[in-house]
């Protein structure tokens, strides 16, 4: 079994223009926008240092390359003399453009190692005829650069590395969580700390590391303040001039009430023409789970592509009455103590991300992620609508591109899947991300612990349920987010079925892609997911690497308890592996299956019964010996990786501002980054 980094030869360059979009805004929105973007972008520095202690250094140095040679890169090559140095150039540039995509040299989504794949010395002697800096940054990194170790992100007690845990001394899982129970009794958020951890007369020492300007991170985050001072200027209405004000006192001393105050304002700003999300969000690749990844986005909204979303909101109480935590109370007790009976319709709205800093571009986002605020005060929904493009079906060849496909099905599943996944992610969103009520234990007045409500699984009284103060990560901790965005994905199977939901999207039994054509490609791709999710499963910690990836894992082998429903084709000596899918089976077997699936998840969450969440999801997603070979299959025919090359603006004169696009490849993405950071 192979654990060892990839070294890229190729990578797919596919653009996030939102140009058109862009060039309908007015004056004062378009500096407003790119004040922002300024901002966003500042806080790549924040993120480096989160995914790796070299990731930094890497691109630096890969940026002060472009600065000394102009973007002429032969200038760093002729005369050396090596052979091979164009393949070598050509090597180092998909290198340099994926790490800067990625912000270093850890995959943002799967957190596993990648790797330059070209000869220390060819490198060496670029950074000498590129300048004094450039050799320096090369010295700083170089090492753990070429390194194959750590492969992947996680615990060092679990043979990883995490950016969160920093100092001589290593951390284990256990201090982490009784330092993060500390910091939850006085009220301190995690989600913009690191830990550092010492030695001093053979005690160890921790220090909570809080990002802001009074402490850790003043120019840094000094600069993000005056982009969002900058942008205040240009506000379109008093609520983005509040949340942003907001936004520069969280930033300025840390407290994380300030950020969810920020938030709470943000949900007021409704459907603004332009969007923004910035701070610490995401949890995702904290092994933790407690302390979260800096991003920021920019977007522009498509009020035409919102159209069909707002019909799908307008739709969810409907849809909502018929979730199986729902249904059995009908007639009973309104929606159930597992479901809020107060559902406010969120705003869903398409937007085009004319900037979007983050280690992972997501299609979807459901924020904000405080239950508190959720629940009392709404959230909201986008669709990047920009990200994702259906392949060109003559520029292809179907059974390349989709290996594990069955060639008989692969030029339907191309044609088919990005419109299907586009439907079942404004689902995971609305639906998944949007709908649950947990049990909680507010004081002794009016909760009777003997008289809890009936499980809709047992028929009897639950027996877990969450104290004053618990949140759903501090329960669940790193299986919070996965058990998180498996529900969401279940949610999404089901009521991609439902007819009305169909309709509103234009797929009905006359359509030319169909209602059945929709919703078979969505459980084929949900077969092929688990299958493909195993490539971020480390056989060597035993640990999976991305949150979404785990959950597809389970819910492949949910469906793969439905005799005849899903079936692997296997050829494990020749590395071959197909995945087929009984489309008549869908409703009996499918659905069905991960209705039931579905209704666990919701349980455990709402309930915060992490016992048997634990028990159950550890064995849906344990990775047996025929697993693993079945995952070398998969490794051995791996993907292209993606990075996305996005624009720059700058403001022209007295009135205009100026929005560059690149050319769509490595060297392009290169040039984009520089631009944004210019040599001083």
């Amino acid at each position: 079994m192979s654990t060892v980094p990839q070294q890229r030869s190729e990578v797919s360059i596919r653009p996030l223009t939102a140009r058109k979009a862009f060039e309908q805004l007015s004056l004062s929105q378009k500096l407003y926008a790119h004040h922002l973007s300024k901002a966003c972008w500042l806080g790549t520095k924040i993120i480096r240092a989160q995914v790796s202690a070299e990731s930094p250094s890497i691109c630096e140095f890969i940026l002060e390359l472009f600065h000394c040679c102009k973007g002429d890169w032969s200038k760093l090559i002729d005369g050396e003399g090596f052979p091979g140095q164009d393949a070598n150039l050509e090597a180092f540039l998909n290198y340099a453009a994926l790490a800067l995509f990625n912000q270093g040299n850890y995959y943002g989504y799967g957190d596993k190692k990648f790797l330059p794949g070209v000869p220390r010395k060819f490198l060496q002697s670029m950074a000498q005829k590129a300048s004094e800096k450039a050799v320096e940054l090369f010295r700083q990194c170089v090492e753990l650069m070429l390194s194959s170790e750590p492969n992947g992100l996680g615990f060092t007690e679990k043979g990883g590395l995490s950016a969160y845990y920093v100092g001589p001394e290593a951390i284990t899982k256990s201090e982490v969580d009784a330092i993060d129970k500390f910091l939850d009794e006085r009220g301190i958020g995690q989600e913009n700390t690191r830990i550092h951890k010492s030695k001093e007369d053979e005690h160890a020492r921790y220090r909570v590391l809080q990002a802001c300007v009074e402490t850790e991170l003043p120019k840094t985050l000094g600069n993000l303040n005056s982009g969002e001072e900058d942008a205040r200027e240009h506000a379109d209405n008093g609520e983005q001039k509040e949340f942003l004000a907001e936004y520069i006192r969280y930033f300025e001393s840390g407290d994380v009430s300030r950020f969810k105050k920020a938030q709470s304002i943000w949900l007021k700003d409704r459907s603004p023409v332009v969007e923004s999300i910035i701070g610490f969000v995401e949890e995702y690749r904290d092994p933790a789970g407690r302390r979260a990844e800096f991003e920021g986005i920019v977007a522009l909204t498509d009020e035409e592509a919102s159209k069909n979303l707002v019909k799908l909101v307008e739709l969810s109480k409907e849809v909502i009455l018929d979730m199986p935590w729902v249904r059995f109370f009908e007639g009973r007790q309104g929606m159930g103590p597992f479901e809020s009976d107060r559902f406010e319709a969120p705003e869903f709205t398409a937007i085009h991300a004319l900037t979007y800093c983050s280690t992972v571009i997501y299609t979807g986002i459901n924020l904000p992620n405080y239950s508190d605020i959720r629940d009392h005060e709404g959230f909201k929904n986008v669709m990047i609508a920009n990200r994702n493009y259906p392949p060109d079906l003559s520029q292809v060849d179907p059974v390349k591109e989709e290996p594990f496909v069955d060639p008989s099905q692969a030029a339907f599943y191309l044609k088919t899947y990005h419109y299907s996944q586009y439907l079942h992610i404004a689902l995971h969103e609305l639906i998944g991300h949007g709908t649950g009520n947990k049990l909680v234990k507010e004081s002794d007045e009016g909760f009777d612990c003997n008289n809890l409500p009936l499980s809709p699984i047992t028929k009897e009284p639950v027996n877990s349920f969450y104290k004053l103060g618990e949140t759903v990560n501090s329960v669940f901790g790193k299986l919070a987010t996965t058990l998180a965005e498996c529900r969401a994905d279940c949610v999404g199977l089901c009521l991609i079925t439902n007819p009305k939901i169909l309709e509103i999207f234009g797929y009905t039994d006359d359509s030319d892609m169909t209602a059945e054509d929709i919703i078979h490609a969505c459980y084929l791709r949900a077969a092929i997911n688990g299958v493909t999710a195993l490539s971020k499963f480390d056989p060597k910690t035993n640990a999976w690497g991305e949150a979404h990836e785990r959950g597809f894992f389970a819910i492949l082998n949910i469906m793969l308890t439905q005799e005849g429903f899903v079936t692997l084709e296997k050829d494990l000596e020749a590395k071959k592996l197909k995945v087929s899918l009984d489309a008549s089976k869908i409703i009996t077997h499918g659905r069905k299956a991960v209705e039931a699936f579905l209704l666990e998840l919701h349980m455990w969450r709402c309930t915060g019964d992490l016992q048997s969440a634990t028990d159950r999801y550890e064995k849906l997603t344990s990775v047996n010996d025929e697993w693993i070979q079945i995952r070398d299959t998969v490794v051995a025919q791996p993907s292209k990786p993606w990075a996305y090359i996005q624009g720059n603006t700058f403001i022209k004169g007295d009135n205009d501002v100026e929005l560059r696009e690149y050319e769509q490849s490595p060297a392009g993405v290169i040039q984009s980054w520089a631009e944004r950071f210019p040599r001083c």
